[in-house]
């Protein structure tokens, strides 16, 4: 129900082509380094966990592995 209302709202969105996953909205166009970083932060919460391709609305996909659960809290610090 979120990812859809997501999908509605302008802006970039990110998002899981072959696993089932949560969507990402940016609100502004980001760099390729940190379109990695969203791609593999991402897949972490997809299912099943493993090897994802990621769409980025406006820039193409990304095939990328998802980051280990300590990496992801090492971001959010």
């Amino acid at each position: 129900m979120e990812n859809k209302k997501l999908l509605g709202i302008n802006g970039i969105h990110i998002y899981a082509i072959d696993k089932k996953g949560p969507v990402g909205l940016l609100k502004y166009q980001p760099g390729e380094k940190t379109v990695k970083k969203m791609c593999k932060i991402l897949a972490r919460y997809c299912s099943p966990y493993g090897e994802t391709r990621v769409k980025v609305h406006k820039m193409g996909e990304f095939q990328v592995l998802p980051y280990s659960r300590e990496d992801v809290e090492k971001l959010l610090r």
